[in-house]
């Protein structure tokens, strides 16, 4: 056995704590799921950690991608985005490297392998996650030049546009798997918890003007969930 290996098997279940403690200093995580939520995440986490020590003995990114596109669909099927999970992954990694463990840079060439696997190959919703930071970029900047009664510029830029590479993800992978409902329940959850009236459904329509960067055929795809996460949005409020 490689001593990383023994080494994650002895210590996954630390880590995985201590990755949550980190995302979970995000509000949104205990607003969206939980306690409960939590515990399944670091149990999640320690699979990911198996997996890896699977491709570290196998000397093979394999084992870690292919399970890395299989939890993907289950995540995304419970509320999550595909950033979320490629935000806990590349956190593991992170942790590894701050424990000071050996062989390091190899699991963080897995763990990257597993992050890319995330691209969709559907055309439209690969697009999309490529250009999520410059879709993400565009409407933030149409939404501080024309700001809504709310103040957006004393949220900061970083906020609004972390908040909308995430709604893009969703959008994304409502697309990839033909669920646009997947958008719809997220949309929802928002309505049900917004603090400033209205930010959501400024996010929602500066998104819709910034997919006129996109391919006809993406354009399309993307507005059609933008909308529906629209209607839902007005049907909640």
């Amino acid at each position: 056995m490689r001593p990383l290996t023994a080494l994650l098997q002895q210590h996954a279940p630390r880590l995985a704590v201590a990755v949550m403690d980190q995302m979970y200093r995000d509000p949104f995580w205990m607003a969206r799921f939980g306690d409960r939520g939590r515990r399944f995440a670091e149990e999640d986490s320690r699979y990911h950690l198996s997996y890896l020590a699977q491709a570290l003995e196998g000397r093979d990114a394999a084992p870690l991608v292919s399970y890395a596109r299989w939890v993907q669909g289950v995540l995304t099927s419970r509320g999550m985005c595909t950033r979320h999970l490629q935000e806990n992954l590349r956190r593991l990694g992170e942790a590894l490297v701050g424990e000071g463990f050996p062989e390091t840079a190899e699991a963080l060439t897995y763990l990257e392998a597993a992050v890319e696997a995330l691209r969709y190959q559907l055309p439209e919703a690969r697009e999309i996650q490529l250009r999520a930071q410059e879709l993400a970029q565009t409407a933030v900047d149409r939404l501080l030049a024309d700001p809504p009664p709310w103040p957006p510029a004393q949220l900061g830029r970083a906020p609004l546009q972390e908040e909308a590479q995430t709604l893009l993800s969703y959008v994304a992978d409502a697309i990839a798997s033909g669920r646009p409902g997947l958008f719809a329940t997220h949309v929802q959850w928002l309505a049900s918890t917004e603090l400033l009236p209205g930010r959501t459904a400024a996010l929602l329509e500066v998104l819709r003007t910034a997919t006129g960067q996109l391919s006809p055929s993406a354009r399309a795809a993307a507005l059609e969930v933008l909308l529906a996460g629209g209607e839902t949005w007005s049907a909640a409020r």
